[in-house]
């Protein structure tokens, strides 16, 4: 028999809601083509599961460089649609054993994203910050001394053989892993190491990496607990701290071939740890963390419906003053980008589209937030529409004449033109659209131009198909349903004769269906 790996209907059905429920990328906008595939998915599903993913030919994901901090960067990769729903499936399929493999929940010893399935509904992970905390504070009691460290860029970092041995040995499925590493491969562009900082289901394999280091500092009797890739050691003395990094940093290069960030590791007295989870001193500080916990379930991005919270709630976010605390974020050289996120992302969620001058006098500094830019400028779809067009106008005006702006941040800041043809902006989206040098960022221009159904536009869009390719090609297809009919009708007849649903081209022919529908 030959040998195969196959993914069932019902992990297919599961992992596409997984995705849907999860959401398909961090630090991506969610693609439409997640829609379009729900759309056809009678047609799609049973065309995956006869794939073996021991010979199936996945796709590059795309890359971009997005910011950290004023300087520093990370990579980001957005996978193929199809390539996520099959990478998923298998990583769903091996998550119980990865997770019976690691240190039991009861131990409080690592406290992220653990796995969890009940007898009915969809498997779950779940991370408990507040668990790490609680127990933080707990162990520190008996210990005067601590250590506390983190992996440098542990993802990007992470070698793909070693990842490959833990796997297998977690959980005996040596088909199943070696299926899963032929996507990190290609992902990784043949560089042998790096899983992508995007699907959230990965954190379930950078875990699977670290159980063995677990499993090492705990025959040796050290005192440890762990949050993804921050250890916390504790000891009597710093020389027990100083012995217990030396462990994990030489079990990191021997075993995993990670090094510790000299940056942020440090012994140090209980006190000065404990500092860091108290209530901060700085009373802004204190309120946002406040609200934080108290209104956004501890999600410093979650979302909220204002009509639905209590008095209580409703009159601490009236108490903030948005433009108080955003002026002193931005104040002096080093913004202050946890406050700017928060107060932005508070805006958005009350729809209260205020001190947009600030933000648009500010976007040269405000990279590393960019998405929470992009949902708070949505807002302004409540507010009248020459506002929109005006601030459109100095957004595209930023990203056409500013000296250098990062391909992340406009793939953001063109997100509101997207979701609305309000936006306006056609001139500079059509030279975004045929000139800048990153096809997201095109991608996100065609988008918007469909929206705004410019016959002139679309035609120059339809005839640019042949040369362009996978999230682009796909949006031309989408944007053209805003040609007229007859036009458009020939348009899509022409590409479903010939475009049958194949493996290789599922997201295109679904795109196809979502677009005529």
């Amino acid at each position: 028999m030959p040998i195969e790996v196959k993914i069932t209907d019902s992990e297919l059905h599961e992992a596409l809601t997984f995705i849907e429920a999860e959401g398909y990328a961090y630090y991506f906008p969610e693609p439409f083509e997640l829609a379009g595939i729900r759309h056809s998915w009678d047609t799609i599903r049973p065309v995956l599961a006869r794939i073996n993913l021991l010979n199936y030919d996945m796709k590059p994901a795309l890359d971009l460089i997005a910011p950290k901090q004023k300087y520093a960067v990370r990579p980001i990769r957005l996978p193929d649609p199809i390539d996520v729903i099959l990478f998923t499936s298998l990583c769903l399929r091996l998550a119980p054993s990865i997770e019976a493999a690691r240190a039991p929940r009861e131990l409080r010893r690592v406290h992220s994203f653990r796995y969890e399935r009940k007898s009915l509904g969809s498997p779950t992970f779940s991370s408990d910050w507040n668990g790490w905390v609680e127990a933080i504070r707990t162990r520190v009691k008996s210990h005067p001394f601590v250590a506390k460290a983190d992996i440098v860029d542990f993802f990007p970092r992470i070698y793909l053989h070693r990842l490959h041995n833990a796997l297998t040995a977690a959980t005996g499925r040596e088909l199943e892993v070696r299926a899963l590493l032929r996507f990190l491969e290609i992902w990784s562009h043949g560089t042998s190491y790096g899983i992508p900082i995007g699907p959230k289901i990965c954190s379930i394999l950078a875990e699977s990496l670290l159980s063995e280091v677990d499993d090492y500092l705990t025959s040796r009797t050290l005192d440890f607990i762990r949050y993804v890739d921050d250890f916390v050691f504790f000891g009597k003395s710093p020389s027990d701290c100083l012995r217990s990094l030396y462990t994990l940093g030489e079990r990191l290069e021997e075993t995993q071939g990670l090094s510790l960030n000299m940056a942020k590791t440090k012994v140090m007295k209980t006190e000065e740890l404990l500092g860091h989870f108290e209530d901060p001193k700085d009373t802004n500080v204190a309120m946002r963390k406040n609200i934080i916990d108290r209104i956004f379930g501890g999600d410093p991005y979650g979302e909220i419906n204002y009509e639905d919270l209590d008095e209580e709630r409703k009159a601490l976010l009236d108490s903030v003053n948005a433009k108080e605390l955003l002026e002193r974020a931005l104040a002096g050289d080093l913004v202050d980008f946890p406050m700017v996120g928060f107060v932005l992302n508070m805006l958005a969620s009350l729809r209260r589209p205020e001190h947009v001058e600030l933000i648009l006098d500010n976007l040269d500094r405000l990279l590393p937030v960019s998405h929470a830019v992009a949902r708070f400028l949505s807002v302004f779809e409540a507010v009248d529409s020459a506002n929109r067009v005006e601030i459109g106008a100095r957004v595209l005006n930023y990203i056409r004449t500013t000296e250098f702006v990062p391909d992340y941040q406009v793939v953001w800041l063109l997100q509101p033109f997207t979701n609305s043809a309000s936006w306006d902006g056609l001139a500079d989206l059509r030279i975004i659209a045929r000139e800048h040098r990153n096809r997201y960022v095109r991608r996100q221009a065609i988008i918007a131009i469909g929206l705004l159904g410019d016959r002139s536009a679309l035609l120059d869009l339809k005839s640019s198909l042949n040369n362009a390719k996978d999230w682009e090609w796909r949006a031309i297809v989408l944007a053209c349903k805003g040609l007229p009919k007859d036009e458009r009708e020939a348009f899509w007849s022409k590409l479903r004769k010939s475009s049958s649903w194949e493996v290789e081209n599922l997201t295109e022919r679904a795109t196809i269906e979502y677009a005529r529908s």
